[in-house]
This record gives structure tokens, C-alpha cells and sequence, in this order.
């Protein structure tokens, strides 16, 4: 941790924009992995780190976007998109549109499989666009907060909880989603 902390503070908010704008589209490792370390270098500026990276993942989603959306006919994308997981995202962006789209900028699953897929299988942009913003603030601010009002304490929780954290706080959205949509029902059919 301490070398991300280091490379943090050297390359500052430069090197958050560009991890998290890649991370969208390639990059393997998420921007939470130079966001903690950068905002527990600078507790005060934690939510102005949450808000770089939280553009910069959206725009690099719509580049991955983008690729998924004019490159759907290559072979490469084809084979990416007969895989079973991927055909259940572009299930799931069918039936829940800019919900799925925010559960998944929530979540520890890389966000490129999303942007990509949401291209290939046509998402429309403007719910793309605004389930991403709150997917990735959502998780980036979560982080921002944490480091704002605990510091150092926060690094332990998230670094050790993080993803189970992450993966409850999606089951209760997803959960009072549902419940919303149940009361909605109930009140047209009265």
C-alpha cells in the first residue's frame, strides 16, 4: 500500500484521471486502487478525488461505449458477446436500462465488460450516460466520504470489506428498486 500511496502523491489527480478513464475501457485495475491511497494523502480533498474519478471512468465508458457500439461486427467482439455472462448483461440492460447501468458502475465487477457490452448490445446513450454517473460517483464518493470523515481508519475497512460492503449496499438498492416497482404496481391496480 505504501507504494501506491507514494505513486499516488507523485502523480496526484493526473495519474487518477488517467487509470480510471482506462480502467473503462482495458485496464484491469480498478481506480479505487489509486483513489484510496491519494485521498488518504489528502483527507480534505478525498470528494474532489471522487469527483475526477468519477468523470473520467464515465467518459472512459463511453469510449468503451463507443467501441462496443462500432465494432460489434468484428471477431473479437462476436466471440466477447456469445460468452453466456455477457449475453446476461445485455439481458439485463433490456429489462432494467439505466439501473443495471448504475448497479454496475456500483459494483467490483470491471466496469469495461458494462461500457463494451452496453455499446454492442445498443444501450441507449442518455440512459447509459446518466446509470453510469451514478453508479460511479455512488462508489467513488462512498470511498471520498469514508476517507473524508474516518482517515486512516477508513483504509482498513475499505481495503478489507470493501467489495463485501459494496456488494450489500447493490443488494439494498436492488431490493428497495424492487420494493418501489411492487408499491407502483399496487397503486395502478387500485
Amino acid at each position: 500500500m505504501n507504494g501506491l500511496l507514494d505513486m499516488a502523491a507523485q502523480h496526484g489527480g493526473w495519474g487518477l484521471s488517467f487509470v480510471s478513464f482506462i480502467e473503462a475501457i482495458f485496464f484491469p485495475i480498478p481506480p479505487d486502487t489509486i483513489l484510496i491511497p491519494l485521498a488518504l494523502s489528502k483527507p480534505t480533498a478525498s470528494l474532489f478525488y471522487a469527483f475526477i474519478a468519477t468523470v473520467f471512468s464515465v467518459a472512459g465508458g463511453l469510449a468503451g461505449y463507443a467501441i462496443g457500439y462500432f465494432f460489434r461486427k468484428t471477431a473479437f467482439l462476436q466471440q466477447f458477446a456469445a460468452k453466456p455472462k455477457v449475453r446476461k448483461v445485455g439481458m439485463m440492460f433490456d429489462r432494467h436500462g439505466a439501473v443495471a447501468m448504475a448497479i454496475a458502475g456500483f459494483t467490483p465487477i470491471p466496469f469495461k465488460v458494462f461500457t463494451i457490452s452496453a455499446g454492442f448490445f445498443r444501450v441507449p446513450l442518455v440512459p447509459f450516460i446518466l446509470g453510469s454517473v451514478v453508479g460511479r460517483a455512488g462508489r467513488f464518493f462512498l470511498i471520498g466520504v469514508l476517507i473524508l470523515f474516518f482517515g486512516e481508519a477508513a483504509k482498513h475497512l475499505i481495503l478489507q470489506y470493501g467489495n463485501w460492503f459494496t456488494l450489500l449496499l447493490t443488494a439494498l438498492l436492488l431490493l428497495a428498486g424492487w420494493l418501489w416497482v411492487v408499491k407502483r404496481r399496487r397503486k395502478r391496480k387500485w
